[in-house]
């Protein structure tokens, strides 16, 4: 959807909304606080057009499932060789 995103302070988040320039960190879950980041990003909306494009842009390029499929399949093989090397291991060790 491209939505701008609000959230705490959570390293992995926080990497991935201020490395793609995707959303907004805030330290507290104070209601003031939120508001006003909140009311913030509502006032530029310059801002949170290229937050949404960059969104588009970073689901598109980088959080997809042609990118995870890959990753997902590299890791089912390093499991499933680990896995075969270890029964050859103990068949030996028999």
């Amino acid at each position: 959807a491209g939505l701008p995103v609000l959230s705490t302070q959570l390293d992995a988040v926080a990497d991935i909304l201020n490395g793609y320039e995707v959303g907004r960190t805030i330290a507290s879950l104070d209601a003031t606080e939120v508001g006003s980041v909140i009311n913030a990003m509502l006032a530029d909306p310059e801002a949170l057009a290229c937050m949404h494009r960059n969104a588009l842009d970073a689901v598109q390029q980088e959080f997809n499932w042609g990118k995870e499929r890959q990753k997902l399949l590299s890791l089912y093989e390093k499991v499933t060789i680990a896995e075969s090397r270890l029964k050859k291991d103990f068949e030996y060790k028999r």
